[in-house]
């Protein structure tokens, strides 16, 4: 069952995006950009699919187009990418098992955490040979596929603190109503 929002179905003709991916969930909207995880029936799975104001663009449009071309086992396959006058969007894999943020209320055995940061550096170096940067990696965006799989999203944005101003009350990262 597809969810029904009045924004994404605007945003969704406006930006061209396939008629026949289903929103499923609003995974993130604030006045940046927007997440949101689709089905695909073509490919028979759910997509993500990521909009961001050119404004804090970073380099992510051309570090993903980059990525599009590649596949790594710990860094999250891109389908797509497009761009127009207001955003750019990224059609990306959905990883099922959440953030490492979301798990850092777990403990980690050390084995387990050495397996884990291995993969996170093979993937960075992996990008670094291309002359590519992460640009803000945070528990957040590090996607765990499973207890010991992990896969890097979000290459190429910038810090997206920056630009707002010291003290202008606004913070990319709290969510809204939340302490």
């Amino acid at each position: 069952k597809h969810l029904s929002n009045p924004l994404w179905e605007k945003e969704r003709q406006r930006d061209q995006l396939p008629a026949n991916y289903k929103l499923l969930d609003v995974l993130k909207e604030n006045q940046f950009g927007a997440s949101y995880l689709v089905s695909e029936p073509k490919r028979q799975q759910w997509l993500v699919v990521k909009k961001q104001q050119l404004a804090y663009e970073g380099n992510a449009y051309k570090t993903a187009t980059e990525l599009a071309k590649l596949a790594h086992p710990y860094i999250a396959t891109i389908h797509g990418t497009a761009r127009n006058e207001r955003v750019f969007i990224v059609v990306m894999e959905y990883v099922a098992g959440g953030s490492l943020q979301e798990r850092l209320t777990q403990a980690f055995s050390l084995d387990r955490w050495l397996i884990l940061a291995q993969q996170l550096c093979e993937a960075l170096h992996v990008v670094h040979e291309l002359g590519l940067l992460h640009g803000n990696l945070r528990p957040s965006n590090v996607l765990v596929e499973s207890a010991t799989h992990i896969k890097l999203p979000d290459f190429g944005f910038d810090d997206h603190s920056v630009g707002l101003g010291v003290g202008s009350g606004v913070d990319w990262y709290q969510p809204l109503y939340e302490e």
